[in-house]
């Protein structure tokens, strides 16, 4: 569990998001359809072993609102939506 980037081949900052599994969400955004482009690269900061969830979603929000990644915005939906 933990936090990822998306970044360019020119290492620009395009895409943050968190996962639970973060291998597997990786794969998923390098498939026909995902976020990630020719060149890209996926990186990615492990969560403590004591962080929880909700810990990890309001870190990934902190940064998405500190470096405004544009693929974040392109549905509109503005970034990570606070839990309900």
């Amino acid at each position: 569990m933990g936090v990822y980037r998306i970044l360019s081949p020119k290492s620009q900052l395009t895409y943050i998001g968190s996962a639970v599994d973060l291998s597997r969400r990786g794969i998923e955004h390098s498939r026909p359809g995902g976020k990630m482009s020719a060149g890209d690269r996926f990186c990615w900061q492990s969560a403590t072993p004591d962080a929880t969830i909700a810990e990890v979603r309001a870190h990934e929000a902190m940064k998405i609102a500190e470096h405004n990644p544009p693929l974040n915005h392109r549905g509109g939906g503005g970034g990570r939506l606070p839990n309900k």
